[in-house]
C-alpha cells in the first residue's frame, strides 16, 4: 500500500485497521501501487449522505458539519476525461434503508504515475455497520 491520496481528497483519507470493514477491503486491495482510505471529515466524524451521478461523480456530505467532500470526480485526474452525461443529476445513495454512511475509497496507481492525482482506477464503497457494497469501479485512463 502506497501513502498517498488524490489532492483534492487527501485530508479526508485515514488508514483505520479499528475498522472491521476497512479491513476487509484492506486484505482484499493491499498491493504496492494502491491507496486504501477510509473517509473521515475534519471535524472527526465518519458518516456521511452520499450521492452520485452517472459520470461517475462521488460526493459526500458530513452528517455533523455538513462539509462536502468529493471522492471521486473524473476533473481531478490528468489522465481522464470527462464527458458530462444528459442526465448529470446528483442522487442520494442509500443501503438497507440507512442513509448515513461510512464510505471508503481505493485508489489505484500505475507504475510509473507523475503525481498523486494520476490514478489509473477507482474504487468507492459504503458500509453500514455489517453491509458492504461498492458504489463506483472506474477506470480513469
Amino acid at each position: 500500500m502506497i501513502n498517498i491520496a488524490p489532492t483534492h481528497i487527501k485530508k479526508y483519507c485515514v488508514c483505520d485497521h479499528s475498522d472491521k470493514i476497512f479491513e476487509s477491503i484492506f486484505n482484499r486491495f493491499d498491493d504496492t501501487n494502491m491507496s486504501i482510505n477510509k473517509i473521515k471529515c475534519t471535524c472527526g466524524n465518519d458518516l456521511f449522505n452520499v450521492y452520485t451521478d452517472p459520470n461517475p461523480t462521488v460526493k459526500v456530505i458530513c452528517t455533523e458539519c455538513l462539509n462536502e467532500i468529493i471522492v471521486y470526480d473524473l476533473i481531478y485526474y490528468p489522465a481522464a476525461t470527462k464527458c458530462p452525461q444528459e442526465d448529470d443529476v446528483f442522487e442520494m445513495v442509500t443501503l438497507n434503508l440507512q442513509s448515513e454512511l461510512n464510505v471508503y475509497a481505493v485508489y489505484e496507481y500505475g507504475d510509473e504515475y507523475e503525481d498523486e492525482n494520476d490514478i489509473s482506477w477507482c474504487h468507492v464503497y459504503i458500509s453500514t455497520d455489517d453491509d458492504l457494497i461498492e458504489i463506483v469501479n472506474d477506470e480513469t485512463s
